[in-house]
């Protein structure tokens, strides 16, 4: 039985140039010792929270755990639209925007009431007892679902949509929708 010795020496190193090469979290057990190599802090999205260790986030992220087993590293502060709570976590949002909740689920930030940011093309401009002003030269129009809205072109120029599932956009002077 040569060739078991020889197998364990293989993966032994190909183990070591794998460590050496990427951010591998990994755990050897030897009777009662625990090994681990970590990297360093974790990037957004990645994990931070183990039932048994927790690291870092990097700058600008914070550790929003889940359970006792999981947490993930988050944005510590909130985009305009971006969600900011659901199912028992909340972030802060940027100045000039509020946290308002959907549902139990799901919440989200949108301009302070009385905000006077315009919102620009393809932005958010209605949400459930909520609404923005468009840029000039843009209107809110309403989605398929009764709660969200987006500004589109008031006026389409020649060749470009003018329409679609439940909206629509005037045509430029001497054309039309087809």
């Amino acid at each position: 039985m040569k060739v078991l010795p020889a197998a364990i020496i293989v993966a032994a190193f190909a183990i070591k140039i794998a460590e050496a090469k990427s951010n591998i979290h990994l755990r050897m057990k030897s009777s009662n010792i625990v090994m681990e190599t970590l990297s360093a802090d974790a990037g957004e999205w990645e994990q931070c929270k183990w039932i048994d260790k927790q690291i870092e986030c990097v700058d600008g992220l914070q550790c929003v755990v889940s359970n006792d087993w999981y947490g993930q590293c988050i944005k510590s502060e909130v985009d305009t639209w971006g969600q900011c709570g659901g199912n028992g976590w909340t972030l802060p949002c940027k100045a000039g925007t509020v946290c308002q909740k959907k549902d139990d689920s799901y919440s989200q930030c949108v301009p302070s009431p009385g905000a006077d940011k315009k919102v620009g093309e393809w932005g958010q401009c209605s949400w459930q007892g909520f609404s923005a002003q468009c840029d000039d030269g843009l209107k809110c129009v309403y989605s398929d679902i009764n709660w969200f809205g987006f500004c589109v072109k008031k006026q389409a120029g020649i060749w470009a949509q003018c329409g679609g599932y439940g909206w629509t956009t005037d045509c430029v002077a001497g054309s039309k929708a087809k």
